[in-house]
């Protein structure tokens, strides 16, 4: 994930119940104008295609836990927002 702005945004990855796949971590951070790396994985097998949601939001001042800013179920902070990623398993 890469951010070209001047805030740090916090960032929570939303797999669907029973998914298939999985990454190193589900929450992170996105340093001004840097990236993160997240490896996705995947169970071995037939499975079908899933959606992810990646809520992400600017980190407030003083704000060093990106799982707080989710505690409620929906992201909190200046800049808001949500992605839906298809994932697609090949085999």
């Amino acid at each position: 994930m890469v951010r070209f702005g001047g805030d740090i945004y916090l960032f929570q990855l939303v797999f669907p119940p029973g998914s298939n796949f999985s990454a190193t971590t589900q929450y992170g951070t996105i340093p001004p104008f840097g990236k993160t790396t997240v490896v996705f994985s995947r169970n071995k097998g037939k499975c079908a295609e899933e959606k992810l949601v990646v809520q992400y939001a600017a980190m407030a001042d003083g704000q060093t836990d990106p799982a707080a800013s989710f505690s409620t179920g929906n992201p909190v902070g200046d800049f808001i927002g949500e992605a839906v990623v298809r994932l697609s398993p090949i085999t």
